[in-house]
């Protein structure tokens, strides 16, 4: 029996974000398959212009804009996905996507800064070049929901794994790693120089005092972020 697919998108509303593409994209893969539907969570200047496009197409029931989303509703929202779909052109970290990932939603993005390295093609979604058209994603979204019961576990298994790499714990241990690293390179570059062993310690301890502060701000913001997941 053929069940209702949702496309989810959680975001800032902004025209940065190339949403009349998504909306496009994801307003034809809607004129072809009837029982899906297109949820969006945020708000911003583009809202209206995708309301527009899909009363346009005649999609008003099955677009739904809820605005700002927060906490425990957030969370369902993600939780009622069937895939994420983004096609933002300027991400730096893509937050979202390792949120719905976190709830074993699989995403289709645009191979660009943020989103590559979070969207494994095949793996844990669909990543598709740069100039993909609107029609391309559609086909995109409508390859994930023609997965098998097996294949779409596939995707959510991994899309878990993918986002458990960005973890309080796992992205802390990154960080003091990356630090640790360039603490030592900095001493041992220091070590060459004829400064004293007690302004060499010295340094090393502010600079240990920097990275503590530093870690502990990283954990506190992923953390911030992955409690709205759940």
């Amino acid at each position: 029996m053929e069940t209702d697919f949702v496309v989810g998108h959680v975001g800032r509303l902004a025209p940065e974000k190339n949403l009349t593409y998504l909306t496009e994209a994801v307003c034809l893969f809607l004129s072809q398959n009837e029982r899906a539907h297109f949820m969006v969570a945020g708000d911003g200047a583009s809202a209206s212009e995708m309301r527009r496009m899909s009363d346009e197409a005649g999609l008003q029931g099955r677009c739904h804009l809820l605005g700002v989303v927060e906490g425990a509703e957030l969370a369902d929202v993600y939780d009622a996905m069937d895939v994420f779909a983004f096609s933002s052109r300027s991400e730096t970290q893509g937050l979202v996507l390792v949120e719905a990932m976190a709830t074993g939603v699989p995403a289709v993005g645009l191979d660009e800064p943020g989103v590559r390295e979070v969207v494994l093609n095949g793996k844990n979604g669909y990543l598709l070049s740069t100039d993909a058209s609107p029609s391309q994603f559609s086909k995109a979204l409508a390859r994930v929901r023609a997965l098998t019961v097996p294949g779409r576990a596939a995707l959510q298994e991994e899309a878990r794994l993918t986002a458990a790499s960005y973890s309080r714990s796992s992205t802390t241990q990154q960080t003091v790693e990356l630090y640790s690293h360039a603490i030592a390179s900095h001493a041992g570059a220091r070590a060459t120089r004829t400064r004293s062993f007690e302004a060499t310690l010295e340094g090393l301890k502010q600079e240990w005092r920097i990275l503590a502060n530093l870690a502990n701000a990283v954990k506190d913001a992923v953390a911030t972020r992955s409690g709205s997941a759940k």
